[in-house]
């Protein structure tokens, strides 16, 4: 089934369960006529989306490539056709009209309202819808438009799918890489490695072979004369006479 038919499905199924609700539950079961519109736009046209709960806040931002991106609390990957959803049914949102609510809008959950959706459309442009607590038959939400004193009800079936993009986001989940190891193949016979030893190299001796140079001679050393020590008396020199 393609994204287009889920999409028109779920408009389809929208609007037979507000038309359902407005004529057998709803309080205007005996005023006949078509259901009022809350909000009528071109849901391409929604750039953004925020929800509000407390001090908690989550925002889709559509990028450039027209790929739905959660900004807050922080960034995320989301799936586009989820969002996509959402915005089909908040660009047409039809609901019946409360009849003669009471003045105390804490009542309904509206004072402080439990979720506040601000959408953003292309022009920058806002719609703010204030989404209160449950009806006592728990089967819709009371819901009032920023600025408008009217207060609506709206199905479960199309307020959750918009309120879970607060409580449940559709955060894509990144993938894990898995190990794979690649098996041996079947059938192959398993490689046995044995160790090859290397001898050691043999020396081979070299022959002796004579000297043919020419020897030196080795000079004769001639002793020294040696000296006769005389013990006694010295015999005088004669000394030539003169002429």
């Amino acid at each position: 089934m393609s994204f287009r038919t889920t999409v028109a499905l779920v408009v389809i199924f929208a609007l037979l369960v507000g038309g359902f609700w407005w004529f057998e539950i709803g309080p205007g079961k005996s005023g006949g006529g078509g259901l009022p519109k809350v909000v009528e736009a071109d849901p391409l046209s929604i750039q953004r989306i925020e929800i509000v709960q407390g001090d908690k806040k989550v925002v889709y931002q559509k990028s450039f490539l027209k790929i739905w991106e959660m900004q807050e609390p922080r960034y995320n990957v989301v799936d586009s056709r989820v969002i996509e959803v959402a915005t089909v049914l908040l660009s047409s949102l039809q609901a019946p009209e409360l009849k003669n609510p009471g003045p105390n809008l804490a009542e309904y959950g509206l004072q402080p309202p439990q979720f506040t959706v601000r959408i953003t459309y292309a022009d920058n442009t806002t719609v703010t819808l204030l989404f209160g607590n449950k009806t006592p038959d728990g089967q819709g939400y009371y819901l009032k438009k920023e600025g408008e004193d009217k207060i609506f009800v709206v199905p479960v079936q199309i307020g959750d799918p918009v309120l879970d993009l607060f409580r449940s986001p559709p955060v894509t989940p990144t993938p894990t890489p898995t190990r794979t190891e690649t098996p041996w193949p079947a059938g192959l016979p398993t490689q046995t490695v044995t160790p090859t030893w290397t001898p050691w190299p043999t020396l081979t001796p070299t022959p002796y072979r004579p000297s043919t140079a020419t020897p030196t001679e080795t000079p004769t050393l001639t002793p020294l004369p040696r000296a006769t020590l005389v013990i006694g008396t010295p015999t005088p020199t004669p000394t030539p006479a003169s002429r």
